[in-house]
């Protein structure tokens, strides 16, 4: 089904072809909500507890009111004379001592006797039930819910809606949290043998320069297709941009790991680069090793490793001092750089921004008023993760840090450790919060005691949040 709806001449498409109502974004996010406003809180479970028992203790109370009034209206008189029970379907032949609430002798009629102690009985029915205990925490969920999804924050019960205000840390993830997560190339660096036979002099037949350049763009950025991570999709941009495609190559045995990088077979990549040649060359001196060679053809396959410092380590790629340098002249300006080899082979450094949300350090500064630690934990370079802490506020930084490593370091705060000796929060078991929004912050986000997904992250992401 295609639903579709007209906004300055442009036409949304809302539901994509094939997707089911009750699968949607929409429907996901109608879902949740009604799960939340219908879920207890824990304080909730206690008040329902309290109630079960309070409830017949004041319904035995008012009977036993009710009882007790009767008794003294019966044996006691006197303390009904100032209580006017008569009844609108009193007849005028009743006198006024009747009128009164009592007979010719003076004693309170039977009427009178059962009104006033059903009265009293109401009142303390009415005066004692626990309604307010029961109804209060529901209403406050519903209305807190309500109120948060009109501002576009989804919570996922009344849970994380009472943990919350019992914070002491909130560990913020960099990428796509306190950045807006959309970054972008600034700068793409030939390395290596590539870099020298980019700038050698093109030989007859053999590609130009730029043709070099966008080869080496060309596979790198196919080979960032499969990625989900935000820095992948700013190199896929750049490559697309840069080559003027809509499409990039073919991406075989992908493999992601969390922290480090990737590897994976590129192929098709020859259609991408339009280059001069004068001389041609046979496909059958093609190779798959030497991506800068003329004689690439459609069916050349190279692997490709894109990643930190330690993943080029992990994969025996030597990088040289003069690289190293180079990276942290980048880092120290906050910008985030990777590594690309090709067929073993170090061959392009890429360098990529991303700019801070104008929101971030108010909201730092925000949280410290409240007494509540922030803390930055990151799978980037400590310089880049230290430049960027500093634009918004935050002493304490984790970088380089693995999935699993930013679980264990949720599991310490929560235990007490805290971030030092000097940590005021670190004492018995505080409540910490994690800011994430992608898949290598899933692990966190489930251990935390509230875990908050942007609503720009992956699914994953948002379905560990809560």
């Amino acid at each position: 089904r295609l639903v579709e709806r007209a906004a300055e001449h442009h036409v949304v498409d809302v539901l994509r072809h094939g997707q089911a109502l009750a699968d949607s974004t929409l429907a996901q996010i109608v879902r949740l909500v009604e799960d939340a406003q219908t879920s207890k809180a824990p304080i909730q479970y206690y008040a329902d507890w309290i109630a079960s028992r309070f409830v017949p203790a004041v319904i035995t109370l008012a009977l036993v009111t009710c009882v007790v009034w009767a008794i003294v209206g019966v044996y006691v008189p006197s303390a009904l004379k100032d209580k006017d029970c008569s009844s609108s379907s009193s007849t005028n032949s009743r006198n006024t001592s009747y009128a009164n609430g009592t007979d010719d002798g003076g004693a309170p009629t039977a009427e009178c006797v059962v009104e006033n102690a059903f009265l009293y009985a109401v009142t303390v029915l009415s005066i004692a039930c626990p309604c307010a205990l029961g109804l209060a925490t529901p209403t406050a969920v519903m209305v807190g819910t309500g109120v948060g999804a009109k501002r576009g924050i989804l919570i996922k019960g009344g849970e994380p809606l009472e943990t919350t205000h019992k914070v002491k840390y909130v560990v913020f993830d960099k990428t796509g949290t306190l950045t807006h997560g959309k970054p972008r190339v600034v700068s793409f660096q030939l390395l290596g043998s590539a870099a020298v036979a980019a700038a050698a002099p093109s030989a007859e037949g053999e590609l130009s320069a730029a043709a070099k350049r966008k080869r080496a763009i060309a596979l790198v950025g196919t080979a960032e297709s499969g990625s989900e991570h935000p820095l992948g999709q700013a190199i896929v941009d750049y490559a697309k941009d840069e080559l003027a495609a809509s499409c990039l190559g073919q991406v075989h045995s992908f493999r992601a790991i969390p922290g480090f990088g990737l590897s994976c077979s590129v192929t098709n990549v020859k259609f991408l680069v339009s280059h001069r040649s004068s001389v041609s060359v046979p496909a059958t001196e093609a190779s798959d090793g030497d991506f800068m060679s003329n004689s690439v053809t459609d069916s050349s396959v190279f692997e490709v490793l894109i990643g930190n410092r330690e993943w080029m380590k992990r994969n025996d790629i030597d990088v040289q001092i003069e690289v190293s340098r180079k990276m942290e002249e980048f880092e120290h300006l906050g910008q985030t750089v990777v590594l690309a080899a090709v067929s073993g082979q170090l061959t392009a450094l890429v360098a990529i921004a991303d700019t801070l949300r104008p929101e971030a350090k108010v909201a730092i500064e925000t949280l410290k008023s409240q007494g509540i630690t922030p803390v930055m934990l990151t799978g980037d370079n400590y310089l880049t993760a230290k430049a960027i802490a500093g634009q918004v506020g935050i002493e304490n930084v984790f970088a380089q840090v693995l999935p699993s490593h930013k679980l264990q370091k949720v599991k310490e705060l929560q235990e007490g450790l805290g971030l030092g000796e000097d940590d005021p929060s670190a004492h018995g078991n505080p409540v910490v919060a994690f800011v994430g929004d992608g898949i290598n912050d899933s692990p966190a986000l489930a251990q935390a005691s509230v875990g908050i997904a942007i609503g720009s992250g992956t699914n994953v992401a948002l379905e560990a949040a809560g």
